[in-house]
């Protein structure tokens, strides 16, 4: 096997890259999401489309308030992705108020309702740990593959920073990167739409400013071993420590759109490289016109 080509595309109400999947000649549109801890979940209105399919052990979640979830889980027989044909998956159904929780506001906006309309489920990192994943959030492209050569032939990896990161529970890339805050320890979401820090553990004398009533803060340091990526905002939340991994913070999609970024689940390793800005703001402009003319 060489490499997987995954196009994405995005909603003009949505941050998130979004990947098409066929069930049952049936399409559906899911996020790209290194947050989740399962393989795949669609809302129950897409779940009752679908005939062929077994109900198995129920799977448990955890958002990051800390709210608990227990939700129906199926194996549905193949599900297609491009050329790609993964047999025997197992897909929870995704529960409503777990889409009504996620915001970092309280308020349920017109946007989260096209969210819930449109978008309908996700693909998690128990799907993506199988493979090397190149992000190019910015094309935008995914590419899966069985082995890191492979994806070094398609994208050379020269320039790009090499972390190895820790193999947790909840199959988050968990990385340290140096910020003005002290040594933070933060997971690769690409589910989330911004990136964010635990509020309580940020000193009060650093300056917080506002954007749509919420809260954040600038890190002018933002390093991971050596490199310097530039100053970073992060929205501030407080979320719970009921999760095994211990983590600071969540790099969210926000961070995949700036960067290049490949993850060797396997070896655990990760590889970083910022997008050249005039290049992105070009790539970024042109795919944002191509949508805007797709969906008007």
């Amino acid at each position: 096997m060489g490499c997987f080509r995954i196009p994405l595309t995005y909603f003009s109400f949505s941050e998130a890259a979004i990947a098409q999947i066929e069930i049952e000649q049936q399409p559906f549109s899911l996020v790209v999401d290194t947050g989740a801890n399962f393989c795949f979940a669609l809302q129950k209105k897409c779940l009752n489309k679908i005939e062929n399919k077994k109900s198995i052990e129920p799977s448990k979640g955890i958002d990051l308030k800390g709210n608990t979830y227990i939700e129906e889980t199926y194996q549905v027989p193949l599900i297609k992705i491009e050329r790609m044909k993964i047999e025997d998956v197992p897909v929870k159904e995704k529960s409503l108020q777990f889409i009504l929780n996620r915001g970092l506001s309280s308020e349920i906006t017109g946007r989260e309702r096209n969210q819930i309309e449109y978008i309908h489920g996700n693909i998690g990192n128990r799907f993506f740990d199988n493979f090397v994943c190149f992000f190019d959030l910015n094309t935008p492209v995914l590419f899966l593959s069985r082995n890191l050569q492979n994806i070094n032939k398609l994208h050379s990896l020269a320039g790009f920073t090499e972390i190895t990161f820790e193999s947790t529970p909840n199959g988050f890339v968990i990385l340290e990167f140096e910020t003005d805050f002290g040594l933070k320890r933060m997971f690769l979401d690409s589910g989330t739409s911004h990136s964010i820090l635990k509020k309580s553990e940020i000193d009060q004398k650093f300056p917080i400013r506002f954007k749509d009533s919420l809260s954040y803060i600038t890190s002018r340091t933002f390093n991971i071993k050596g490199s310097n990526l530039g100053a970073w905002d992060f929205y501030l939340y407080e979320f719970t420590d009921k999760f095994s991994e211990r983590f600071d913070g969540v790099l969210g999609i926000d961070f995949f759109k700036d960067h290049m970024i490949c993850i060797d689940y396997q070896n655990n390793k990760a590889y970083i490289k910022a997008y050249n800005k005039p290049f992105k703001k070009f790539w970024t402009t042109i795919c944002r016109i191509l949508i805007d003319c797709f969906f008007s």
